[in-house]
């Protein structure tokens, strides 16, 4: 499946400068190591240099497989690099496992996630996920909807109550797309939406490991 990619640095949807592919990678490391003698991080990592970036691509490091469950899960949001597949994706020929949220544990999203995994002889992992109280949702990153929103969506949404998680959130977009009436007082149905993604953004950003 790699050979039918097209890399970009950034979101595809803002015509990105860098484009790539599996063959071609010189333009997303030229990107990459451009972005570190700017800002001293990349992909969500900092303290990094370009000295460091290139001994890491020269090694085998980033082949050696790790637990998702043991790896501080990355919180990268605007820095990333894009992949799109051209042509079809058959999950048991160009897949190798499907990494889950742990919030959606004895979920019926996580049993359909199960049932994927074994009908495509998929191993099922977890990454540590994230979770966080309305009150450590900062006022000053995606908006200042976003304190209020966290409250509504830990109170409503949220299994026991009072934590916001990526199950939490899913429901809530559930919730907005099945009973649009129970979100008419908060903003039109796209607004919404887009909210409650900025909020997902602010769990990834700052949320603490489920997993410990």
């Amino acid at each position: 499946m790699t050979a039918r990619c097209t890399l970009t640095w950034g979101d595809s949807h803002g015509g990105p400068e860098h484009v790539g592919t599996m063959a071609v990678l010189e333009p997303l490391v030229a990107a990459m190591l451009g972005a570190v003698e700017a800002s001293g991080q990349v992909l969500g990592v900092a303290g990094m240099t370009v000295a460091s970036v290139l001994r890491r691509l020269a090694s085998q490091e980033a082949l050696v497989f790790r637990d998702p469950a043991r790896t501080p899960a990355g919180r990268a949001l605007d820095d990333y690099i894009e992949a799109q597949v051209h042509g079809p994706v058959v999950l048991s020929l160009d897949a190798e496992a499907l990494v889950m949220d742990p919030a959606f544990e004895g979920t019926v999203t996580g049993h359909t996630i199960r049932e994927v995994c074994d009908r495509n002889a998929l191993r099922l992992l977890r990454h540590q996920g994230f979770v966080l109280t309305p009150h450590e949702v900062p006022a000053d990153f995606r908006g200042p909807r976003m304190v209020p929103l966290a409250h509504r969506v830990a109170e409503r949404y949220a299994v026991p109550p009072g934590t916001i998680d990526a199950a939490s959130l899913g429901r809530a977009a559930a919730a907005l797309h099945r009973e649009p009436g129970s979100w008419e007082d908060w903003a039109p149905y796209e607004e919404t939406l887009q909210h409650i993604k900025q909020l997902w953004h602010v769990l990834v950003r700052f949320g603490r490991p489920a997993l410990r």
